[in-house]
Order: C-alpha cells, then sequence, then structure tokens
C-alpha cells in the first residue's frame, strides 16, 4: 500500500460525537505537518492520533512532528455551491532540506495530535540542500461537497 489522501473519519466522527467530545480546531495557525514516506498506509477509519510511523526522519533539515501549517489556515464556503473548503494562507517550507516525501498529515496541535487529513504527492518529491515548499492548491488542501438528496 502506499501513502493516500483523504479525511481521518474517526477525528472527525469524535469532534462531533456527544459521547466522545475531542477538539479539533481546523483554523488554529499551531496545527502541525508532518511529512510521510511511500510505505505510510494511513487507515482513515481508525487511526486516532500522531503515528511516526513512516514519517521522515528528523534528518536533513527535518524535524519530526515540529512544522506548523502555513500562515492563517481558513475553513470556509468553497467557490463552488455547496462546498466547504480547508486551506492555508502561506506556504509551508523547511529550508535547508535535504530529504524525499510522498505526502503530508495535517495534525492538531493537541496532546494526541489528532490526524486531520493525509494528502498525497502523487509522486516522490526529492529536495537536495535546497527548500521543500508545500503550497495549498486553489481548492484548498481539501474540500467537503455537501448537497441535499
Amino acid at each position: 500500500m502506499t501513502m493516500a489522501s483523504g479525511l481521518y473519519t474517526v477525528t472527525f466522527r469524535d469532534a462531533i460525537n456527544d459521547g466522545t467530545p475531542i477538539t479539533m480546531d481546523l483554523t488554529n495557525a499551531n496545527n502541525l505537518v508532518a511529512l510521510y514516506t511511500d510505505t505510510k498506509t494511513p487507515v482513515f477509519d481508525t487511526d486516532a492520533a500522531y503515528s511516526s510511523t513512516n514519517e521522515l526522519a528528523t534528518a536533513g533539515g527535518y524535524t519530526q512532528i515540529s512544522k506548523t501549517v502555513g500562515g492563517t489556515p481558513t475553513c470556509a464556503l468553497g467557490s463552488v455551491a455547496h462546498t466547504l473548503k480547508y486551506s492555508w494562507s502561506t506556504t509551508v517550507s523547511w529550508t535547508s532540506a535535504t530529504f524525499t516525501a510522498r505526502g503530508m498529515i495535517v495534525h492538531t496541535v493537541t496532546a494526541t495530535k489528532l490526524p486531520i487529513v493525509a494528502a498525497t504527492f502523487g509522486a516522490d518529491y526529492t529536495a537536495t540542500n535546497g527548500t521543500f515548499t508545500i503550497t495549498a492548491h486553489a481548492d484548498g488542501i481539501f474540500y467537503i461537497t455537501m448537497s441535499a438528496t
């Protein structure tokens, strides 16, 4: 299995469940971004806390679970009807980077660092003594389409 993209449904479920209330603030600028290798296999329905398994090692300009999201994150109505978009206002960068990453996971800044979203880059990306940068797509880091049926 390889790095995949998706929302951690267990985190979202627990954030809205009356039985297990948790704090998940998508607009918190201190939420964390972790980079992972291609061997990371997110389990969106059961992963309930940060895991360093298959995260890049602290080396080559990367420090595990230490980088915050880009600028001021927003969770707002998207430009398309019935969509909710999560995005960042600036890029996330690692300078003096010498590493290869396949994807990222955004975690809450809470004690257990709840996983929010995983995103694959679609291929391995390598920086060699340069800057590794993640820029949010115009459609956001993720968006949810809601419709009434």
